[in-house]
């Protein structure tokens, strides 16, 4: 065991595991560990503390102030004493400064901090050379501009960003701007500057949170990224130009984007090239149809392996069908494995059954179109209308598409207006049929099993999860023994819950409750 743990690969997985302070303990009981749980301690830096410890205290004075949002709360804040030599600097660079492999600065009320002249007194003296305090750092989080103000205020928001390039240098290869604010010009500069800096970026992430703001057009097609392989855009406009650069990245496997806004022209020609590497993708857009002005940009040759369609608002059910109808002109049926869309619609107020005389549910949509995706291993679609499944058309699910692992056709809005035409027959038969199965939601009417099935032959599957929607029950004992019978290795449970705000939850959501809970017991 000794021999083992003197390899120096066995023991950094075991430092890789440790949290920072058990780390910290590796490090102080066996010397064999010290550089590997230092380099654990040293992998995310999440503020600017643990530099300036590592600097000598005469190189600063230190002033007491309030924080803005806070005032119980004293913010240390270090100004330059006396210029920084390199000698300051040499137990950070040659110790430490290289260990650093994430970098997300936070801000918080009550902290030490360097005022913006003592970072500008460090990159005097470490030659303006970008990355010179993490020359290995691989991520790098942006600071938000919000935390800043409420910590440190308004000298801070102004020429904070503008130190980020002190740890951002060749070796980036992922960049998280979602905290990033290009509204203000000098942010926007600083942005725009660290963006050109990494030779090899991977993963560029801009989903704003906050008072953040999305990269403009003028940023998402400054640098060509030929390294790029995963983006998510979610904030920011789409335009055809910036599609069409995109579409232009060698390596661009992973894309996400969010277009709620500009309303793109969907009459263009079909690309011959482009997205030459793009597997998997994720558009959220007003309206699912919409999702035509990024598919329209996929040449007829793409690899697309993954999609995931969002739309915001509501849609008719011959909308909805003109979105199944573009996804089957413009995705490659052979490479296709993973389809997921779904209307994201707002869950409506409570409302008791016995007040609704007309119910406003749309209809169903038919699964037609998705036919010609006979590889597909998850399915996934969720309208509000839900899909049409008749006994003909779940009895063909098999046979169009024989590798699924998981399949989920209900409702965004789970409701039981209208009365599932496929029973817990159908659901054996499918389950029988498709025995890589793992994951399930359907609606369907388990008032019809029986106590004693007559001539049933005995069966399990090795589905794993179960969603119900809002299936008619009448029997929960009935479909305990049911479940219990035939799907032992089910581990979740999805059922019916009663909106927030409601009083007593209906019979059919009590009804459910009582067979999960039963099921839970064994």
């Amino acid at each position: 065991m000794n021999q083992c743990l003197g390899v120096a690969e066995i023991q950094s997985l075991i430092c890789e595991n440790l949290d920072r302070k058990s780390a910290f303990a590796m490090a102080l009981t066996a010397h064999a560990f010290l550089e590997p749980a230092l380099n654990e301690i040293w992998r995310t830096v999440d503020s600017f503390r643990p530099l300036i410890d590592c600097l000598p205290d005469d190189l600063w004075t230190a002033k007491a102030l309030p924080s803005p949002t806070k005032p119980d709360k004293i913010n240390t804040i270090l100004h330059v004493a006396r210029e920084p030599q390199a000698e300051d600097l040499r137990r950070y660079l040659t110790r430490y400064a290289y260990r650093i492999r994430n970098f997300k600065p936070a801000v918080s009320a009550g902290m030490k901090m360097l005022s913006p002249d003592a970072l500008l007194a460090l990159q005097y003296a470490t030659d303006f050379q970008p990355g010179a305090l993490s020359p290995q750092l691989k991520h790098f989080q942006w600071i938000s501009l919000k935390s800043i103000a409420d910590g440190l205020g308004d000298e801070f928001v102004r020429r904070l960003s503008s130190y980020m390039i002190l740890f951002v240098g060749k070796t980036v290869d992922s960049i998280n701007l979602s905290d990033a604010n290009t509204s203000t010009p000098l942010e926007m500069a600083a942005v725009r500057y660290i963006l050109k800096r990494p030779p090899c970026l991977k993963l560029l992430r801009d989903l704003p949170a906050n008072d953040a703001t999305p990269l403009p057009e003028s940023l998402v097609t400054l640098v060509r990224w030929d390294r790029l392989e995963s983006a998510v855009l979610a904030g920011n406009p789409v335009t055809v130009r910036s599609l069409r650069h995109l579409a232009s990245l060698p390596r661009l496997r992973q894309l996400t984007m969010m277009n709620l806004g500009i309303t793109l022209p969907q009459g263009l020609s079909r690309a011959v090239t482009g997205f030459t590497s793009l597997q998997d993708v994720t558009y959220a857009c007003d309206r699912l149809p919409r999702v035509l002005e990024f598919l329209q940009h996929l040449p007829q040759t793409n690899i697309v392996q993954s999609i995931l369609f969002m739309g915001i608002k509501f849609c008719t059910p011959s909308q909805l069908t003109e979105a199944l109808r573009y996804a089957e002109t413009y995705l490659n049926p052979e490479t296709l494995f993973t389809m997921e869309i779904r209307e994201k619609v707002g869950r409506p107020a409570p409302q008791s059954l016995e007040e609704l005389i007309e119910t406003d549910q749309p209809d169903p949509v038919d699964l037609q179109p998705l036919h010609v995706f006979s590889k597909l291993k998850v399915l996934c679609l969720k309208f509000r209308g839900g899909v049409r499944l008749t006994s003909k058309e779940i009895e063909g699910i098999p046979n169009t598409w024989p590798n699924l692992r998981v399949l989920i056709l209900l409702p965004t809005i789970l409701n039981s207006h209208r009365f599932p035409s496929i029973d817990h027959i159908h659901v054996s038969a499918l389950l029988r049929s498709l025995p890589l199965l793992r994951k399930l939601g359907l609606q369907f009417n388990t008032t019809q099993i029986l106590s004693d099935e007559p001539n049933a032959e005995p069966w399990v599957s090795d589905l794993q999860e179960l969603s119900v929607g809002a299936s008619p029950i009448s029997s929960p004992s009935r479909v305990i023994d049911f479940i219990k019978a035939h799907l032992p290795r089910l581990t979740t449970l999805t059922i019916p819950k009663k909106s927030s705000g409601a009083g007593e939850g209906t019979i059919l959501e009590r009804r459910w409750e009582a067979v999960h809970q039963g099921w839970k017991q064994g």
